[in-house]
């Protein structure tokens, strides 16, 4: 990460990943995102972005690829892994950059769960 963007990001309290979209691997990742899949650094650098979002590969490829192609991309479609048997909605922004001389998606997570009982429960009031 260039050290203009270092700072920012590492300071930053949304999750956000640097992928290898072709090698499939995290190279990147803020204390946002350590703290939002309840891994450490260990855990998630070199891991493969698949591997944080189980039972999704297809969807999460095709998502990436789509991002890719056109530069940008967002979805509220993919739940990701927190911790080692947990699972939250999320939110995914990618757009393509480059880092270290190599195209890159610069990827920001959020976890949705808030949204989804908030709309959950507007609906029960309804």
């Amino acid at each position: 990460m260039a050290p203009l963007l270092r700072r920012p990001f590492a300071d930053a309290s949304d999750a956000v990943l640097v992928v290898d979209p072709v090698e499939d691997v995290v190279l990147y990742a803020n204390r946002g995102a350590y703290e939002l899949v309840g891994s450490g650094s260990e855990a998630v650098l070199g891991l493969s972005a698949t591997a944080l979002f189980p039972g999704q590969e297809r969807a999460l490829t095709t998502f990436l690829a789509e991002a890719v192609r056109t530069g940008y991309g967002r979805t509220t479609a993919l739940g990701f892994r927190r911790g080692v048997s947990g699972w939250s909605p999320g939110e995914l922004s990618a757009m393509i950059v480059k880092w270290r001389g190599r195209r890159v998606l610069l990827v920001l997570l959020r976890d949705r769960s808030d949204h989804r009982r908030s709309a959950a429960g507007e609906r029960n009031v309804s």
